[in-house]
């Protein structure tokens, strides 16, 4: 009985233990940023980034943009887990931004898109992005669409159920399947402890 006791209190203290990092790393753990750093990252643009947020269902749908609204659209969706800071370093990208306005979207459950009620469907997923899609295609423009990471495999589905909408796909190191990829438990059971209003 000894023997299980301790063995419970090191599962418990094990917990409390790694409780305790994430309520510290929660500051390094988000991808979004304050409005003060968002204004010091692209003050040097002569673009200045915009937010924009729809309803898709009754639920907030969050993506930015930057660049010249003319040129083709490059709309990129992040991995999990990620939002739309993920891509500050590409959005300042001035060689880009000459070819493309950038569009970010946050995937609905992450960032700013109903954070923390995530679509475990990735054909639902793209249903919540596809409003985003239309209202640039509506403008005459060329998209083309970049999945990073388990983006890749949203990307993918909406090239297949938008392909009039979506004129290129491009993967960056792509998760093809959410059913093939690793148990990514080691990291998501102690960020669900985590209040969100310090993520």
């Amino acid at each position: 009985m000894n023997t299980f006791k301790n063995i419970a209190k090191k599962i418990l203290l094990g917990y409390l233990l790694l409780w305790c990092i994430a309520q510290l790393l929660s500051p390094y753990l988000t991808f979004d940023l304050s409005d003060s750093e968002i204004n010091d990252e692209f003050a040097h643009l002569p673009f200045r980034l915009q937010h924009h947020t729809i309803l898709v269902q009754n639920r907030p749908v969050h993506y930015v943009s930057i660049g010249n609204d003319s040129l083709p659209v490059a709309l990129l969706i992040h991995g999990s887990p990620g939002a739309w800071g993920a891509f500050v370093d590409v959005m300042q990208d001035t060689s880009l931004l000459k070819r493309f306005q950038l569009v970010v979207v946050d995937r609905i459950g992450f960032g700013q898109s109903d954070l923390g009620n995530a679509e475990a469907s990735i054909q639902k997923q793209v249903q919540f992005i596809a409003p985003v899609l239309h209202t640039y295609h509506a403008k005459g423009l060329p998209i083309v669409v970049v999945g990073h990471s388990l983006g890749a495999a949203v990307a993918v589905r909406t090239a297949i159920d938008y392909p009039a909408l979506v004129n290129g796909i491009v993967l960056v190191a792509g998760a093809v399947s959410p059913s093939l990829e690793s148990d990514e438990r080691w990291f998501r059971i102690p960020l669900q402890s985590i209040p969100h209003s310090l993520s």
